[in-house]
């Protein structure tokens, strides 16, 4: 059976070491270019939190489920004031776009609608068949989803 950071929902590990940090957290060049062009001011932390999350994840997770130790890395990488959490004053309305925007520059399509489901369906009866854990069948139709 595969590990829950193997999964189709992976978690941030209990204790994020400042080699991860380092290593998944860190924005490249071009990304920290792309958010200053697609956010200003104090949406800029903000979005690249989302950005670095969502590479790390495959999902995005309400703000208040991430740790603060990646904010605070994320905002001393782009030379911005310490900060230990992200907010979006605007209620939902800027984390939408956001949203919207990192699923743009990665090319992640949002898998929903009656036909997904039905796909969805359809594949996961087919896999049952070869495999016999769930949580290898979330992976293999996340994959085969994925591939559509």
């Amino acid at each position: 059976m595969a590990s829950i950071e193997r999964t189709a929902y992976p978690r941030f590990p209990r204790l994020l070491t400042p080699q991860d940090l380092q290593r998944l957290f860190t924005p490249a060049a071009e990304e920290i270019d792309w958010v200053n062009a697609a956010a200003r001011g104090d949406r800029r932390l903000p979005l690249m939190v989302q950005l670095k999350c969502f590479q790390y994840l495959h999902y995005f997770i309400a703000v208040e489920q991430i740790p603060p130790e990646v904010v605070q890395h994320v905002s001393a990488s782009m030379g911005l004031p310490p900060q230990r959490e992200v907010t979006y004053p605007d209620a939902h309305r800027s984390l939408y776009r956001h949203h919207e925007a990192v699923r743009k520059l990665l090319g992640v399509k949002p898998f929903t609608g009656p036909r997904a489901r039905a796909d969805a369906q359809r594949v996961a009866r087919e896999v049952c068949r070869i495999v016999n854990t769930r949580i290898d069948v979330i992976n293999i139709l996340i994959a085969e989803c994925a591939a559509e």
